[in-house]
């Protein structure tokens, strides 16, 4: 769905992410390594499924209604970070922020 457009900005190559939307799975992809390869930058890859399970949970926590056209005209999430460990951080409106690695998240 591309909820996410602009959003994305990968930690270490400054590049911003680009949808793709793989056989009905909807990902984001770092365009520096898709550009340039590997070399460049290593692949790296976003499921738009686990941001908005983010989101959707940074909204329950707080007691904000989960909209996805919020999401859309960037009226809840400011910018989404992806570091090299592929630790993404989500940056809310409201100041606050979720943290995602492969093991935990943190809100």
């Amino acid at each position: 769905m591309n909820y996410f457009k602009g959003l994305i900005w990968c930690l270490n190559c400054g590049k911003s992410y680009n949808f793709k939307n793989d056989h009905n799975l909807h990902i984001y992809i770092c365009s520096g390594t898709k550009n340039y390869g590997n070399e460049f930058c290593p692949r790296r890859v976003v499921k738009e499924e686990d941001l908005l399970y983010l989101v959707e949970n940074h909204c329950r926590i707080y007691n904000l209604k989960f909209d996805l056209n919020k999401i859309r005209t960037r009226e809840l999430v400011e910018k989404i970070t992806v570091d090299v460990n592929e630790e993404v951080k989500i940056y809310y409106i409201d100041g606050k922020f979720s943290l995602w690695n492969s093991t935990n998240i943190i809100y």
